[in-house]
């Protein structure tokens, strides 16, 4: 009875029993440990993701998301729990990180990540990784092209393709299109390569005056990978893939270029007194007995000099007269991109300007561009694209093509 008395004292004392549950409660966290729990969605278009690597930095204690994009893991360990951070990792995706803070559920999304994505590579019969790719191609990114101020898209191939040779024989506005070969010429006759716009083979319009702010990227086959495309591919295949829609929010873009064009080489002609004295010199070498037949006496040289008698004697720098010293050339570009769970757009509107290096303006060009790239999905299982473009283009340039007129100013 004694006994028992003591033994109920000491079972309701309220100090002691308070002791054992915060004892009890120590011994569970560090022995068991807290779980956390949550699921991985892409950021971008809000679907889940598959085999993550969810790990406890800094630890080997990790896991991998279900099919449903689902994780849970046991997180334990002398005092890691208040200060835990857990990594998510993701093939094509940035890695992320975040604090446990206390926290049992922990949802996350992943972005893309660009650099990663430039190991893809658009062929003929859809995307491959470089990893796996064993034919022939190159890829370069849209923006690549955009960095080139050239208003012509074919003359901004020179030096960034890898196997195609772009050769631009002019350089007058509206007739500056570049020969594009790729690996050399090697078939008789046509030897222009096959291009393809978004898969559309031959498009009207063509590759050289689209607007390179409008390219995702293009990809040229060089060898039997363009076998799909048929004869025509006999000189390989240029694809193009223009940008499209990405969920988020809209976001605008605006580039403006302004380039100065000057001729690489312009000859540099003599002046009236010195054209004078060179046929006196002329006409003395040509004469057996020498210094006969002189054309200009030094009179006459003098006042070719002086400016005196223009009209009988002129001394007019021709050259100076009608090429420029630099001439305008103007790019602009505004575009937006964006979409939701069933709309996602991409609209572009282009500009460009330029001047020929004659005086007076009298070779011009000028284009307006539009394009926008829509994809809706209209339910589960049907998704639709239109894409439409449109682009006008208006030269102005002179009755006498370049060769005369460089030819007239020369002799002139």
């Amino acid at each position: 009875s004694h006994m028992m008395k003591r033994l109920l004292k000491v079972k309701y004392n309220p100090t002691l029993t308070l002791t054992a549950v915060l004892i009890l409660c120590v011994s569970f966290a560090h022995g068991q440990g807290v779980t956390v729990s949550g699921v991985v969605k892409d950021l971008s278009t809000g679907e889940v993701l598959p085999g993550v690597n969810v790990l406890v930095k800094g630890t080997t204690q990790g896991t991998v998301t279900d099919t449903q994009g689902r994780y849970s893991l046991s997180v334990s360990g002398s005092g890691i729990q208040d200060d835990a951070v857990l990594v998510f990792s993701f093939v094509g995706y940035v890695s992320e990180e975040t604090s446990l803070n206390g926290r049992s559920v922990i949802d996350i999304g992943l972005s893309l990540d660009l650099v990663s994505l430039q190991e893809v590579v658009v062929v003929g019969y859809g995307k491959q990784s470089k990893e796996t790719l064993t034919g022939s191609i190159s890829s370069v990114e849209g923006k690549e092209f955009v960095r080139s101020p050239q208003p012509n898209l074919s003359s901004s191939f020179a030096g960034r393709v890898p196997g195609v040779v772009a050769l631009n024989r002019s350089g007058e506005p509206g007739f500056d299109d570049a020969t594009l070969r790729i690996r050399g010429v090697s078939t008789p006759g046509e030897n222009n390569p096959l291009v393809v716009i978004d898969g559309v083979a031959n498009r009207l319009g063509g590759l050289n005056r689209l607007d390179p702010n409008d390219i995702e990227s293009i990809s040229v086959l060089k060898d039997a990978s363009a076998a799909i495309y048929g004869s025509q591919a006999a000189n390989g295949v240029i694809l193009v893939t223009t940008k499209r829609g990405v969920k988020g929010k809209p976001v605008f873009s605006f580039s403006f270029n302004q380039g100065f064009v000057q001729p690489t080489i312009v000859p540099d002609m003599a002046d009236a007194p010195t054209y004078a004295r060179i046929l006196n010199e002329i006409n003395f070498y040509r004469n057996p007995g020498g210094g006969m037949n002189q054309i200009y006496s030094e009179e006459e040289i003098a006042r070719f000099g002086d400016g005196s008698d223009p009209d009988n004697f002129p001394n007019t720098d021709w050259v100076g007269a009608s090429i420029r010293n630099f001439s305008l050339q103007d790019t602009e570009n505004l575009s937006v991109r964006g979409g939701g769970e069933k709309v996602s757009y991409f609209a572009s509107l282009g500009r460009v300007r330029q001047e020929s290096i004659y005086e007076g303006g009298i070779t011009e060009y000028d284009q307006v561009s539009l394009r926008t790239n829509l994809d809706l999905q209209l339910t589960d299982n049907l998704k639709a694209t239109i894409d439409m473009t449109a682009r006008q283009e208006e030269r102005l340039f002179p009755t006498t093509g370049a060769g005369g007129i460089f030819r007239a100013i020369y002799r002139t």
